[in-house]
């Protein structure tokens, strides 16, 4: 099952390689920002700062607070290679932890990255490939499964604020990060959210057999493993 997802995760890095080559011949050429440090081996634009975020928060803008080795795939083709990573969904910056110090490098500038957690790999796609409602998503969605019909996750990030009041003592005094995760069914670029216990309708013509399978199976759609199971069963059929 891993060789498999690997194998169809690079065809699917392949075809956007070439649908990106398309779209960069079909442009007009636009002069690139001068950054003050501009390249990690020579292959990308890369910004050697990161910014401290508000001491005042509660809470993180990163998927993952801990440094994974991981390979970063780039628009240009070339492959940034066993890196330790972070991903900022706040600023949509992929952070690279070099010998000599940390770099950033724009979501803009990647195809995918992936990184290993230690039991497994994580895969992230650039969302501007998809489309919801017609819209594109800023940002990078996790890709839990592969084929005809794939099975992509999005963090989605919500500031509250705080509310302390002063006279009662109640009320948090910092600003709260809260993270929610989304999950979306891709079916020919376009994007469907999942958007309820019982909701199948992202599975199109074959959502009364994934009904009846994930009666059968106690299954709800909206959970990310159960999710999992019904794409790959949808796969199947």
């Amino acid at each position: 099952m891993r060789i498999k997802f690997i194998r169809n995760f690079l065809l699917m890095i392949m075809a956007l390689y070439s649908q990106h080559a398309i779209l960069n011949a079909q442009a007009v050429q636009t002069k690139e920002p001068n950054y003050r440090d501009p390249v990690l081996d020579r292959q990308a634009n890369i910004i050697a700062e990161v910014k401290a975020k508000p001491e005042a928060t509660q809470g993180t803008y990163y998927i993952d607070t801990e440094w994974h080795t991981g390979n970063i795939y780039l628009k240009s083709g070339d492959t940034l290679r066993n890196y330790p990573l972070k991903y900022d969904i706040d600023k949509n910056l992929i952070e690279i932890n070099t010998p000599q110090n940390v770099k950033v490098l724009h979501g803009d500038k990647a195809v995918a990255f992936e990184w290993n957690t230690g039991t497994s790999t994580a895969t992230f796609i650039n969302g501007e490939y998809y489309k919801v409602d017609g819209t594109r998503l800023v940002g990078f969605f996790q890709v839990l499964v592969v084929g005809n019909f794939q099975l992509l996750s999005k963090t989605m990030l919500e500031v509250k604020k705080a509310d302390y009041n002063v006279a009662l003592d109640v009320g948090s005094r910092a600003d709260k990060i809260l993270k929610k995760e989304r999950l979306f069914i891709a079916r020919d670029k376009q994007l469907y959210e999942i958007k309820g216990k019982d909701d199948l309708t992202p599975f199109g013509d074959k959502a009364a057999a994934v009904k009846s399978y994930a009666k059968e199976n106690k299954l709800k759609p909206n959970k990310r493993e159960d999710a999992m199971k019904l794409v790959l069963y949808s796969n199947t059929i």
